[in-house]
């Protein structure tokens, strides 16, 4: 993980945690179980903790969006009162965004790497035009003495220059 991409998983796992002692702290109201049981309600707020130690230990990409998405479900996962139904909305969506994110990064990281090495490839096939250059300068000559400069385009498959015509006497 590069630049700031740490400081924002840990606003994601600080706004989690957030939503994880709200799911423990407020269990009345509209909308709340009778009897609410705060195993999974802790469960979430263990995961949204654990978030800080998969991104410190880790530094992976892949593993610390996977995990924020993970630990959002378990935070979003107990039944709450009505007033917590938008929290839990936001506690899906903000790490799901910064899970995004991440991937985008490392998409983009992933093809400078490769076109870096596609350009720096030691065998690039030269030109017949840079090779006859470089014969040209280790003879330290223009060409063949006596010979005609040709004109018009360098011989290849697809075009041949004109034969010269014989002369008559």
């Amino acid at each position: 993980m590069r630049g700031t991409e740490s400081l924002y998983g840990y606003v994601v796992a600080l706004e989690l945690v957030a939503i994880a002692i709200f799911n423990l702290t407020d269990t009345h109201g509209k909308g709340a179980p009778a009897h609410p049981n705060p195993t999974l309600s802790i469960v979430g707020l263990a995961a949204a903790v654990g978030i800080v130690g998969v991104i410190v230990s880790t530094r992976n990409r892949f593993f610390v969006g996977i995990y924020a998405i993970v630990a959002a479900f378990l935070v979003s996962a107990p039944k709450v009162p009505n007033s917590l139904q938008v929290t839990h909305l936001l506690a899906v969506a903000i790490p799901a965004v910064y899970a995004v994110v991440l991937t985008r990064r490392q998409s983009k990281d992933r093809a400078a790497q490769t076109n870096s090495r596609r350009s720096q490839t030691p065998g690039r096939r030269q030109t017949a035009i840079e090779r006859r250059s470089q014969l040209q300068a280790r003879r330290g000559q223009r060409g063949r003495a006596g010979a005609a400069q040709p004109t018009g385009p360098a011989r290849n498959r697809r075009y041949t220059p004109p034969k010269q015509k014989r002369r008559t006497r």
